[in-house]
């Protein structure tokens, strides 16, 4: 049969296996080209906290109820024959797993790290072919059901027409489901989905096409849904999803509590000095993990980021040292404070007054 094509497909890619990157690399000074090195080992670094432990604990419990199944013999006290071409009714079902936060909070490098490092989600290579249980797409934006999709079907290896008409696009998924022998689906920034859920008809569409999957008879699917918060109006759309449904929710740091100062300061530790061999300066002080909260607007994540900007600007200066001015020359670089050090969280003298976040200036009214 003849492959399905797209309009997509017609469009030669005469440069193939050219590394684009290792050429502007090879292009740039060896000190760059070592800066760019370590950046990578920090950015890509795995800084595990207890966070990364309640989700690992709470995905498995998910994963228990996708893996309860009915008796699989005529010795077992569930068994039931199918009669007449009609489905049982004791069958599996699928999960539709919720992690909400804020921006920055994480989410999908802590997904993403859990499902490339556990070993019950790895590829199954077997003689016949490789089966990847796993997919993960990030919704598009603005977001249809038909548009995210066809990003699934791709993920899946698939290669539909961009026309492909909505109804079709799910029917294709559930059938290359089971072809492909697809358990997990990871959609990312899920509240671009909610944002579409403004009619009775949008939400039963959402709902008709997460319940078809998840209850689909022989393999049922299930989904980790991530996103801010807003992603937990998927599922008050039907009761069959809220039913199905697991949530964990990653809350903003509160220095206040020793655990989530306790974050900050690992990851401070790891990323400057672990990854990047940098010594950590005396000019930090002890409130220092707070400023970087603060600046991170006590995200996660965030915090991760802005240890790697300043950890950027101390390369820079090649002095072996993360010092205070790294932070102060970072969040210039990285917010509209340069000129404006009194909104600079890591020069002011009364940091706690100043908006968490990254400073803006605001857009006057016209």
């Amino acid at each position: 049969m003849a492959r399905r094509t797209s309009h997509l497909d017609d469009i030669p890619d005469q440069f193939a296996g050219i590394d684009v990157d290792a050429i502007i690399s090879r292009r740039r000074g060896e000190r760059r080209r070592e800066i760019s090195e370590i950046l990578s080992r920090v950015k890509f670094s795995c800084v595990e906290s207890t966070r990364d432990v309640r989700f690992a604990e709470a995905f498995d419990e998910a994963v228990d109820e996708m893996l309860i199944r009915p008796g699989a013999r005529p010795d077992d006290a569930d068994f039931e024959e199918p009669r007449d071409g009609r489905p049982v009714w004791a069958k599996p079902e699928g999960f539709i797993f919720f992690v909400t936060g804020e921006s920055g909070a994480g989410k999908t490098f802590m997904i993403r790290r859990y499902l490339e490092r556990s070993e019950v989600f790895q590829p199954i290579v077997l003689k016949e072919g490789t089966i990847d249980p796993v997919v993960s797409v990030r919704a598009p934006s603005p977001c249809t059901l038909q548009r995210l999709g066809l990003r699934i079907l791709r993920a899946m290896g698939d290669n539909p027409k961009v026309d492909l008409a909505e109804n079709r696009v799910w029917e294709r998924i559930t059938r290359l489901a089971r072809a492909r022998r697809v358990k997990l689906v990871h959609i990312d920034e899920a509240q671009h989905l909610a944002r579409t859920l403004k009619s009775v008809n949008e939400q039963q569409a959402v709902a008709n096409a997460l319940k078809d999957l998840a209850e689909q008879d022989g393999w049922p699917v299930s989904f980790v849904l991530s996103g801010i918060p807003l992603t937990n109006v998927i599922s008050q759309v039907d009761p069959q999803i809220e039913r199905r449904s697991f949530y964990f929710t990653m809350p903003s740091l509160v220095m206040d509590r020793r655990g989530d100062r306790r974050i900050v300061e690992t990851v401070l530790q790891a990323l400057a000095v672990g990854k990047a061999g940098l010594e950590l300066d005396g000019s930090l002080g002890a409130d220092f993990v707070d400023r970087i909260a603060h600046a991170a607007n006590y995200q996660v994540g965030r915090c991760a980021q802005i240890v790697r900007f300043a950890i950027h600007a101390g390369l820079k200066r090649d002095h072996g040292v993360l010092a205070r001015q790294d932070f102060v020359e970072a969040y210039r670089q990285h917010s509209q404070a340069r000129g404006l050090d009194r909104f600079n969280v890591f020069d002011a003298e009364h940091w706690q007054m100043l908006e968490p976040g990254t400073f803006i200036i605001p857009e006057e009214d016209e």
